[in-house]
């Protein structure tokens, strides 16, 4: 009865770490969707805000040049992290082509090459 009883104690211990990693991998995937969701977010306000200082220079006739180069280079930190956030989540790609599914990261089909972006 002891053996079986360690045996039980064993394979209980064994599901009980196997079900912490998959709960802490399940966590992190999860702050990584918060973390795409708050990114996607701040990348259309920073659109909107260079969207404004463009209307803005138009209607005024001033010069906001400096301001916009400003705003762009915002927008790609932006964009970096939203590329980073959906590779961490494991965001897929479907190809218009041949329906594979593709890492987002891909920047080409990788069954038949094409190009993805």
């Amino acid at each position: 009865m002891s053996e079986m009883t360690d045996k039980a104690i064993g394979i209980t211990r064994q599901c009980a770490k196997m079900l912490g990693e998959t709960a802490g991998k399940a966590v992190d995937i999860s702050k990584g969707y918060a973390k795409r969701a708050k990114n996607e977010v701040d990348l259309r306000k920073k659109f909107y805000e260079l969207g404004k200082i463009c209307y803005d220079m138009y209607c005024n006739g001033t010069d906001e040049s400096g301001r916009i180069k400003a705003k762009i280079e915002e927008i790609k930190e932006v964009e970096s992290a939203v590329t980073d956030a959906r590779e961490t989540t494991g965001a897929r790609r479907k190809c218009p082509v041949c329906g594979t599914q593709n890492s987002y990261g891909n920047d080409f089909c990788a069954k038949c090459g094409t190009h993805l972006k």
